[in-house]
């Protein structure tokens, strides 16, 4: 029997503005100018050039030496210290006053606020079976502050600021991360920002895992392959958890498409066996394919 590791490799991915020109390619980039961006996302996908959140701000850091001073265009401000505040839906564009450096800007209004499970790997999520509904587990408790506009663009706003739980205290490293205990319990937890008022959820978070289900074809025919994911459960909360993943029988691995789905093809007639185990200790759980 062959171990291995669901864990797929990290990725460069292109900015969050997906098939849309980023500003950033209006702005003409002699060799002699650094292109500038701002703070970005934490789980590091599609957040390459995000857009600032109406009403919110974002922050960049100058390499050293540059001088900080600029001109803006646009509906935004600058503070002449790194803090770009969008003040309305728009594209504009910081440029330096010696023209060493300059940054493109969008601005969008917000959408949606929500929380996701913080990715293990940055290059991808975790598959749900219920996208947004998950407890986490208390290997894992970070969550990141997704913002989005009305297309899911990803937004940005540095000024988001967590409220205390009454009972607990909770972690703010960042501006879109919020670090729970990890102790099981249920937190709440309410954040806010210029672009958006309180918002507050409810988290939980498990020490165990008590089953696990498998996404994917019973049966194949030889030669053929497939896509599985492994979803785990505490009670009716699906648990936010990669596994690592053992096969035996005429199958092999071909690769991880994220922390609980894997790809892998048959290689002749038999039963293959896929044991998923959740990578906090948990029980481990075994699926049965039938090759024909």
């Amino acid at each position: 029997m062959r171990l291995f590791p669901l864990v797929a490799a990290t990725l460069t991915l292109p900015a969050c503005l997906d098939s849309d020109p980023s500003p950033a390619d209006d702005l003409q980039q002699p060799p002699d100018v650094t292109f500038v961006t701002g703070t970005g996302c934490t789980d590091g996908y599609n957040c390459d050039h995000p857009a600032i959140a109406v009403g919110g701000t974002d922050h960049f850091f100058l390499p050293n030496g540059l001088p900080s001073a600029a001109t803006v265009t646009g509906q935004f401000a600058y503070d002449g210290h790194g803090t770009v505040r969008a003040g309305a839906e728009d594209v504009g564009s910081l440029i330096s006053l010696d023209h060493r450096w300059q940054m493109a800007l969008v601005a969008s209004p917000l959408a949606t606020v929500a929380l996701q499970p913080r990715a293990s790997d940055p290059a991808h999520d975790l598959v749900l079976e219920t996208p947004g509904s998950f407890v986490l587990p208390a290997t894992a408790t970070d969550v990141i502050v997704r913002l989005e506009d009305a297309t899911h663009l990803r937004l940005v706003d540095t000024t988001t600021t967590l409220t205390q739980d009454a009972d607990r205290e909770l972690g703010h490293p960042r501006w879109d991360v919020i670090a729970l205990p990890k102790v099981a319990g249920t937190y709440h937890v309410v954040v806010s920002a210029g672009s958006f008022g309180p918002r507050a959820f409810d988290v939980d978070v498990v020490d165990h895992v008590e089953r696990i289900s498998m996404l994917g074809p019973a049966t194949l025919a030889a030669g053929e392959g497939a896509t599985v994911c492994f979803h785990a459960y505490t009670g009716t909360g699906e648990v936010a958890i990669g596994e690592t993943l053992s096969i035996s029988g005429p199958a092999m691995f071909l690769g991880a498409q994220s922390p609980n789905c894997v790809t892998y093809t048959t290689t002749g007639q038999g039963m293959v066996h896929l044991t998923a185990a959740p990578i906090d200790g948990s029980a481990p759980a075994t699926f049965d394919v039938t090759v024909q």
